[in-house]
């Protein structure tokens, strides 16, 4: 995935005017296209990670004396009812503070929606990879820095409103990205575009942002050693 980051793949074309000369676009584009071989990593790396969460599970039932089933697991709900329903089978005779400590860890408890929580995001990758065709990899953009970054006119006339980003759109599918209207309309004008804009990997139709997809390491991590002193560590 670096190497192919390193390849500075995501583009955007120069400013295009619309026929009646009132608005420039920028449309993105991807050069080379993502190699297939991304999805099968990203498949490997999540089911990797929800797997060790399992193993995590299966450990801590033989720690209190239970004997591991393949109905143990760790359960990922969005919902009280639905982690009770669960937690019968999948947390079956652990100790009560182990199984409080997950509960606690769910993303029903969440600050935020329990849809963003990272818990939530491993388990929509996983299911997704195990039951449906390996995520799509696409772009997304984000926002531009107005003092570094802009239109400025290079032929014609008119005044170049604030330009606008179209958040979250696809570069690896040609939406247009950026535009700026063109006050008044001058069919002959020019336009060209300075500075950065933000641009992100993307994965599969919830659109799950890069980073947010490695940080998944480090939330698995933490809620391994968050039970290590149990075991001795």
């Amino acid at each position: 995935m670096l190497e192919y980051l390193a390849l500075e793949p995501f583009r955007v074309t120069a400013p295009v005017l619309s026929d009646d000369g009132s608005l420039f676009e920028m449309f993105g584009f991807t050069e080379p296209e993502p190699p297939d071989y991304l999805g099968l990593v990203l498949g490997d790396y999540v089911n990797n990670l929800r797997g060790a969460l399992d193993h995590l599970v299966g450990q801590l039932a033989l720690l209190a004396g239970a004997a591991p089933t393949r109905a143990h697991l760790f359960p990922i709900s969005s919902h009280a009812h639905d982690f009770t329903k669960r937690a019968g089978k999948a947390l079956a005779g652990l100790r009560e503070d182990h199984v409080a400590a997950i509960e606690r860890l769910q993303p029903l408890n969440s600050p935020i929606s329990p849809d963003e929580h990272p818990l939530a995001l491993l388990q929509w990758l996983s299911n997704t990879d195990k039951h449906r065709v390996i995520h799509s990899f696409a772009s997304s953009v984000g926002d531009a820095d107005p003092e570094t970054a802009g239109f400025r006119l290079t032929a014609g006339a008119g005044t170049l409103r604030p330009a606008q980003v179209n958040l979250g759109a696809s570069v690896a599918h040609g939406e247009p990205v950026l535009r700026v209207a063109l006050d008044p309309p001058d069919p002959a004008a020019k336009a060209e575009w300075y500075g950065q804009f933000d641009v992100r990997m993307v994965f599969g139709d919830r659109r799950a942002r890069q980073e947010s997809v490695q940080a998944l390491q480090g939330v698995v991590t933490v809620i391994v050693e968050h039970f290590a002193e149990d075991f001795g560590g």
